[in-house]
């Protein structure tokens, strides 16, 4: 019904929307996004997330690529225009979502909260399928049910409240690191079910009702780790490995994480940025505006549900800035900044929501006169730095897309550096790996993967178990060729205080051409090829001792090397 009614105008508008999440597609990729996809292309092996292959998220991100790979097939470029088309339908089905709970009054700040994110998702790299972006798209249907129906007075009622619990299951299963903006989303969530839909005489039989609509989808996921085997490996992926990765918490280094205690951290990072940024406003800089918008976007919509009386509403906001910042901090918010994706849309959410609900505190003939002067006083504060921080993102997004359509700036293209030297070289049913953190080079490799780890970083070196299982798995499927950076670590210091047990296993089983050519007397191996731009093809490209020959043969027959006299 909602679809037949919808105005040309209107359709007009979502297909514009449509074409800006198509003309973002090309802009960046990042090596995070290629893990997603690689999962994805696992998964559509056959292989299962924790038990196959390990990797330290959680897995909906993987399922997302998964669902995508088998129309986009083995091209990043076709994957990303397929994203953005789920991204759009997503967007559209939430729109949809909202006409028919909602007054159509009551949703229409939601298109121009669409705008925004359109035109501004390549700041915070929500063009990408990232977990932090994923989570951030399905994080906001909860949160728009629960704002809506809260400060507009609706019931809740257990279709809302199931709403809320499949999407906030969602964004659990997307990143962990939202567990406690979960808890608070179900603890609101219940509050409004109880306090709106049910009354004194059915209350047991609805809060059991309410219970299980909120852990069924747990329930279900560990059914299926169970069945699937999977638990023990989702528990030290999940728990054991992400306290060496968890970096904002204080902490000795190897000591447990306490909970609570990483709450707390949480939100005492949050405020000792937060509050700084407030200060800001004196200054009423609109150079660069957008992070004090953002921040008085929240601090608004809280006040305004304080003037409405809406006071559970104005705490429930103030927790979900909070845990909205597991990893980011609202001062430093900068271009590219995807791990806070979250706090930035749902600070989008509460802008233009507030302009709306404080213009309709204006126009409300029971407002209190002092209330209404405050409310016209932060409509137009807001309205001003809305108004700047909303040309600053379209003209960021105008300068990206004209540069890649004038040629000035690259797109994303399908352009793998070494694995077309390796896929020529190794047959698909046989070993090879590219390392130690290359997803764009796996995702296009046709040879067998040796070992469930595709991937290990500084913190593989502080468990014993991920070292003795790598190199059990490299021993009894020994690929026959292996790329493997050496000196790469990402976040500095020696790359050999963490990759030293791979590479002492490469020195004793493999050979690199120009170590080969220390042993040879009249003769010698020359490379055909010149390196590509983050590969040193002499130092990198590892060799199979027990193939020697066979594999000098292919090099050769390949013509990428040949054979020189000394």
């Amino acid at each position: 019904m909602i679809l037949k009614k919808t105005s040309p105008l209107l359709a007009i508008f979502f297909v514009v929307i449509l074409a800006v999440f198509i003309a973002n597609t090309f802009h960046e990729e990042y090596p995070d996004e290629y893990d997603s996809i690689v999962g994805g292309l696992y998964i559509t092996e056959g292989k299962l997330p924790y038990r196959d292959w390990f990797q330290h998220h959680q897995p909906l991100a993987y399922l997302t690529a998964a669902a995508i790979l088998p129309i986009s097939g083995r091209s990043f470029v076709h994957f990303r225009i397929f994203w953005a088309l789920a991204l759009f339908l997503l967007h559209l089905f939430v729109y949809l979502l909202l006409r028919r709970h909602f007054r159509q009054k009551d949703t229409r700040f939601y298109l121009v909260y669409l705008l925004l994110v359109a035109v501004g998702s390549t700041y915070f790299w929500g063009q990408m399928l990232l977990a932090d972006t994923l989570a951030a798209y399905l994080l906001i249907p909860a949160y728009l049910f629960l704002l809506v129906s809260s400060f507009h007075s609706y019931r809740f009622d257990l279709k809302k409240l199931a709403i809320v619990s499949i999407f906030t299951f969602l964004v659990w299963l997307t990143s962990a690191s939202f567990s406690f903006l979960a808890l608070g989303f179900y603890l609101y969530a219940l509050y409004l079910y109880l306090t709106t839909s049910v009354t004194k005489t059915d209350r047991l039989k609805n809060i059991i009702r309410a219970a299980l609509v909120l852990a069924a989808p747990y329930f279900l996921l560990a059914v299926y780790l169970l069945l699937t085997a999977s638990a023990k490996d989702w528990f030290f992926a999940n728990v054991t490995y992400n306290q060496y990765y968890i970096y904002n918490y204080p902490r000795i280094e190897g000591a447990p994480i306490n909970p609570i205690r990483y709450a707390v951290s949480i939100a005492y990072n949050f405020f000792g940025n937060f509050f700084p940024l407030l200060t800001g406003v004196s200054n009423f800089d609109l150079t660069h505006p957008l992070n004090l918008t953002l921040a008085l976007s929240g601090v608004f919509m809280i006040i305004a549900a304080v003037i409405k009386q809406k006071f559970i509403l104005a705490l429930f906001l103030v927790y979900a800035l909070i845990y909205a910042n597991p990893r980011s901090n609202p001062f430093g918010i900068h271009e590219t900044d995807y791990q806070a994706a979250v706090y930035i849309l749902i600070s989008l959410v509460n802008g233009v929501f507030a302009l709306y609900a404080l213009k309709e505190l204006l126009d409300t003939k029971k407002t209190a006169v002092s209330a209404k002067f405050i409310s016209a006083v932060l409509l137009l504060t807001l309205g001003v730095y809305w108004f700047f921080s909303s040309q600053s993102l379209f003209l960021s997004f105008s300068q990206k897309v004209y540069s890649k359509y004038m040629g000035q700036s690259p797109l994303v293209y399908d352009w793998p550096e070494v694995t077309p030297l390796v896929n020529q070289i190794v047959r698909p049913d046989e070993y090879a790996w590219i390392g130690p953190f290359e997803f764009k080079e796996l995702f296009y490799l046709n040879a067998k993967t040796p070992s469930r780890y595709h991937w290990f970083l500084d913190h593989a070196a502080k468990i014993d178990k991920i070292k003795s299982e790598i190199i059990g798995d490299f021993n009894a499927n020994r690929p026959l060729v292996i790329v493997f950076k050496r000196h790469f670590a990402p976040w500095g210091g020696d790359a050999a205080s963490y990759n030293y047990f791979f590479t002492d296993f490469l020195d004793s089983n493999y050979f690199r051409i120009f170590e080969l050519n220390q042993d040879l007397d009249s003769y010698q191996y020359q490379w055909q090829i010149s390196n590509p731009r983050n590969f040193d093809i002499d130092g990198d490209f590892n060799f199979d001792k027990n193939q020697q020959q066979e594999i000098l043969d292919r090099l050769v027959a390949a013509n990428l090397i040949k054979q020189v006299p000394k």
